[in-house]
C-alpha cells in the first residue's frame, strides 16, 4: 500500500535513529529510507515480525492476529475502496471492530503515521501496554477473531 509506505519512508527521513524494514509486494515506490524486499516466506516475515519495536501495517487480519500473538504494538492503517487499494472497504469494518485493542493505534491519514509510531515506539514515553489489562485483552481478541474465522460464511 503505497501511501502507508510512504509515510514510514518520510518518517525515517525525519528521524533518523530509527531503521525500519517491510515487504512491499508489486509496490513500485521508489524508497529512500525505508529498507525493504517484495515478498518474504512465512518463516522470514515471522522472524521480522519477532525482530521488530513496532508493526505497522495495513489492516489485514493476518498480519493483526500476528503482532497480537507475540504482543508487539502495532499500527493499522485500512486500505481504502475509494483509492483503488482493495476491492471493497472491509479493512474499515475490521479496525472499527477493533477500535478499544489495547496494543493497536488506527491511522487513516498519512500525516498520522509519524505520531502512532512515535507513540507506541518504545522511544516513546506512553507504554500502551500499561494502560489496559494487556494480556487478558489480547487473550480475549485472540478469541473472537478465531471464533469469526471460524464461524465465517463466504
Amino acid at each position: 500500500m503505497d501511501r502507508l509506505l510512504k509515510s514510514v519512508d518520510d518518517f525515517l527521513e525525519q528521524h533518523s535513529d530509527y531503521a525500519a524494514f517491510a515487504q512491499i509486494g508489486p509496490s513500485k515506490l521508489s524508497l529512500k529510507h525505508l529498507q525493504s524486499t517484495r515478498w518474504l516466506n512465512e518463516r522470514e516475515f515471522e522472524k521480522a515480525l519477532l525482530d521488530c519495536d513496532v508493526f505497522v501495517s495495513h489492516a489485514g487480519m493476518g498480519n493483526i492476529i500476528m503482532a497480537s500473538k507475540y504482543d508487539k504494538p502495532i499500527v493499522v492503517m485500512p486500505r481504502r475502496f475509494e483509492l483503488g487499494e482493495h476491492i471493497n472497504d472491509h479493512q474499515l469494518a475490521t479496525v472499527n471492530g477493533l477500535r478499544r485493542h489495547p496494543n493497536m493505534l488506527i491511522v487513516n491519514r498519512e500525516v498520522d503515521v509519524e505520531q502512532a509510531i512515535l507513540t507506541v515506539s518504545k522511544n516513546s514515553s506512553v507504554d500502551v501496554t500499561q494502560q489496559t489489562d494487556f494480556n487478558s485483552e489480547r487473550k480475549q481478541l485472540i478469541e473472537n477473531l478465531k471464533h469469526f474465522i471460524d464461524n465465517a460464511t463466504v
